[in-house]
């Protein structure tokens, strides 16, 4: 089936346009790559199984999704917020070296790393060349952590059309590389596998089995909802991951216990450990003190220090980041928007 890739996005993209809770603010195919790009790329390291296919129809492509309904929003920020993004790179941009973006000294375990997907500005799908005779995929945070996801290029092209690109989706599969014993699920994971299912009947939550072959039961997605994450009784889920046990397969909402009361953290309150900040403030500090990083601090984004690491790459990120924010595309790090 890779022959037919870029038809099946499009289908794909077709499928979320007709959809009528959902928005797609951004979709764009560049150009297929020329023999020549192809060719340098491949004498950088040899293109694996399905990359040849890929980038001959299309060089890169973009796509950006919202949920506009209201079906969500007793689940509580973040898990209502319903987006989604695809940014699949260049070929020419992935195989070459990436030091000063993904690594900064020869010693750095991320060196290897080549992003694919880079979907947001803080997070990637990469596959790794280094000392991997067989390259496989990687869930990467930028300057902070890698997890295998499992599966190589061909393989994340399919998972990544069926999960259409779902916010952060790659962090179901990843096995967390700090174990959050109060927190075991991630929101990320926790909205991937709820809300999918209901936006989509032909979404399988089977083919997307973390890392270790298991996904979360029914209990502890449950406990996640209904306790607003932070202080979920969740053993059955940590009891399930100590004996290796097959978890069975993740609910949907109208499986799961949704009459309780919410708990989640609303507009303003605490949410892992950060008040949602506002916008116009988060603007100013980025546009005037973006090399330091101190509003990424601030919005509890990990990769803050990158910034006053790399100078802020001569202005370019805080400009950057300054239009985002304005614009709503740079969030609080858990999901929940800037106050206005």
């Amino acid at each position: 089936m890779l022959e037919n890739y870029l038809e099946r996005f499009k289908a794909m993209v077709d499928e979320l346009r007709k959809h009528p809770e959902i928005s797609v603010k951004e979709f764009a195919v560049m150009e297929p790559a020329t023999p020549e790009e192809l060719a340098e790329a491949e004498a950088y390291h040899q293109l694996v199984p399905g990359m040849r296919e890929f980038y001959s129809q299309c060089n890169g492509l973009k796509l950006e999704w919202e949920y506009t309904g209201t079906r969500f929003v007793e689940l509580g920020s973040p898990l209502s917020h319903v987006v989604g993004f695809i940014d699949i790179w260049p070929v020419q941009h992935t195989f070459k070296d990436q030091e000063g973006l993904l690594y900064f000294d020869e010693g750095d375990k991320f060196k290897g790393l080549h992003p694919i997907d880079f979907y947001v500005p803080e997070a990637c799908v990469a596959i790794r060349f280094e000392g991997n005779m067989q390259p496989e995929m990687y869930y990467h945070y930028c300057g902070e952590e890698m997890s295998p996801i499992g599966m190589d290029f061909a393989t994340y092209m399919e998972r990544l059309l069926e999960s259409r690109g779902y916010w952060y989706w790659p962090k179901a599969l990843a096995e967390p590389e700090y174990f959050n014993e109060y927190n075991p699920v991630s929101y990320e994971e926790a909205g991937f596998r709820l809300v999918m299912p209901e936006l989509f009947p032909n979404f399988n939550n089977a083919n997307f089995p973390s890392i270790d072959g298991r996904t979360p039961p029914l209990s502890a997605l449950d406990d996640l909802v209904n306790h607003g994450g932070g202080t979920a009784d969740l053993s059955n889920y940590k009891y399930a991951r100590s004996l290796g046990a097959k978890a069975g397969a993740a609910p949907t909402l109208q499986q799961s216990n949704m009459g309780t009361a919410m708990t989640a953290a609303g507009p303003g309150e605490l949410m892992d450990g950060k008040p949602a900040q506002k916008k116009m403030m988060m603007a100013v500090l980025a546009f005037f003190a973006g090399n330091f990083g101190i509003h990424r601090y601030l919005m509890g984004h990990k990769n803050w220090w990158l910034m006053p690491l790399t100078c802020g790459l001569c202005g370019f990120w805080a400009l950057a980041d300054t239009v985002m924010i304005l614009t709503g595309n740079l969030k609080m790090a858990d999901g929940r928007d800037l106050l206005e």
